[in-house]
């Protein structure tokens, strides 16, 4: 069988397996007499650690896949996230809860108002992507075709004795099945990055319109991974910040192009690291390397070139609400690096090499994404999805095409799983919403 074959039945056999296991909660909801409602949405992965240059998308901060930056959740209102990371493709009103509203039964006025659920905007993202190149094979003189395994959950606790205060803790898992970009991996090897713990506080810009939000945040993420192990970091630390704002097109009562929704947001992320080349963090596991003069030296550096040492991630996406729970994306990333300055070269004899004054430490990577995103029900999202991950300039100075590159575009389909609205078909609550939302747009 040819290896296309394969992939496509790789396809085929994930969204099937995915999908399987959201019968029960599906089944479960319709059986409670709740009409069907969801959020379609899309993802991708984070951008790189900052202590290591963006690889493509393994996603950040994603930047999200990378299909990133830095940012990560899914509310109706982006800047509800607290702008602690960076969230793109909210099109629609930028809030999908209100097309529910009519269908929502008026409490009795004996009967007090259900509790909004804490962990709203809670989401697990199964995503698959393969490589543009992976259906050409002459698009290469070697083909590098990729297919590649997403895991993101994303959980959320919302805080009711202060509106608009959220905490999240998200973790990336991503499995490569072709082996063909890692460098740190073994084939078809499970592979974890940072762990993202977030706190950030979300509010309406009345004074602008009450269709403005603005959230503001703080990201920390301890060096768990193996590459940021490799490189000796501990940890990243930075602010965020997202604004969005909802323009009405042809109106509520319209059955297509109902709104546009618009969202800028910004991360920057610091890297504490032991040196400013990669090092192993313990001192136990030293290697022999070549000094200046000759001799050799037991040292911790396990290779050359500085580290990345802050990353400031820039967003901006639109989405159009096409129709009820249909809804376009389109998002451009810029990922900007700066590295560490490299120490002084000496010779033997105590010579100083000079740097060239032309030499830059800012490396610039682009991400551009496409979406359509569906909400099958209130607990599922599907999203198709196109994305060039690269840098910005190619190695001959010149401008990169931001929309196609051999090794960083990409095609990838994605199930997202709405958490909290799983966890109110457990328990029950919240039986007497019915509808669906729209889509709730691409996180990272």
């Amino acid at each position: 069988m040819r290896k296309g074959s394969l992939l496509g039945l790789g396809f085929v056999g994930l969204a099937a397996g995915f999908g399987a296991l959201l019968l029960t909660p599906a089944a479960r909801a319709q059986g409670d007499g709740a009409a069907p409602a969801a959020t379609g949405a899309a993802s991708v992965a984070p951008p790189a650690p900052s202590g290591e240059t963006p690889p493509a998308p393994a996603s950040t901060e994603d930047p999200s896949k990378k299909k990133a930056a830095a940012t990560g959740d899914t509310t109706p209102a982006p800047a509800a996230t607290g702008g602690v990371t960076v969230s793109v493709g909210t099109g629609g009103t930028g809030d999908p809860s209100k097309k529910d509203e009519g269908a929502k039964a008026a409490p009795a006025k004996d009967e007090a108002a259900p509790a909004p659920n804490p962990f709203r905007g809670s989401i697990l993202i199964l995503d698959q992507s393969m490589t543009a190149v992976s259906f050409s094979k002459g698009a290469q003189l070697t083909p590098q075709s990729l297919y590649e395994w997403w895991i993101s959950p994303r959980v959320n606790y919302n805080f009711e004795s202060v509106k608009g205060l959220r905490v999240t803790l998200r973790q990336d898992v991503f499995k490569e099945w072709t082996n063909t970009q890692d460098d740190f991996q073994s084939k078809n090897e499970w592979r974890y990055t940072d762990t993202w713990l977030s706190a950030g506080y979300g509010m309406p810009l009345k004074m602008i319109s009450d269709k403005t939000r603005l959230g503001v945040g703080v990201t920390f993420r301890p060096g768990i991974s193996k590459s940021s192990r490799v490189a000796g970091q501990y940890f990243t630390l930075g602010p965020s910040a997202n604004i969005s704002h909802s323009f009405e097109l042809a109106g509520e009562k319209a059955r297509f192009f109902k709104s546009l929704n618009v969202s800028a947001s910004g991360l920057y992320q610091h890297a504490f690291t032991k040196c400013n080349t990669a090092c192993n963090l313990g001192d136990d596991n030293l290697q022999a390397r070549m000094g200046a003069n000759g001799q050799v030296v037991q040292d911790s550096q396990v290779r050359f070139g500085t580290l990345t040492g802050n990353t400031l991630l820039s967003a901006l996406n639109f989405g159009v609400e096409i129709m009820d729970h249909l809804e376009f994306d389109f998002s451009a990333i810029y990922i900007s690096s700066f590295s560490y300055a490299p120490s002084q070269a000496t010779l033997a004899d105590g010579t100083v090499v000079p740097r060239s004054e032309a030499d830059t430490r800012l490396r610039q990577s682009s991400w551009y994404l496409l979406m359509l995103n569906y909400g099958v029900t209130k607990e599922l999202d599907l999203t198709l999805g196109y994305y060039n991950f690269s840098s910005v300039l190619q190695p001959n100075g010149n401008y990169r095409n931001p929309f196609y590159s051999p090794d960083g575009a990409r095609f990838f389909f994605d199930i997202i799983i709405h958490l909290d609205a799983v966890w109110d078909d457990i328990t029950g609550a919240d039986k007497k919403k019915g509808g669906k939302g729209t889509g709730s747009g691409r996180v990272f």
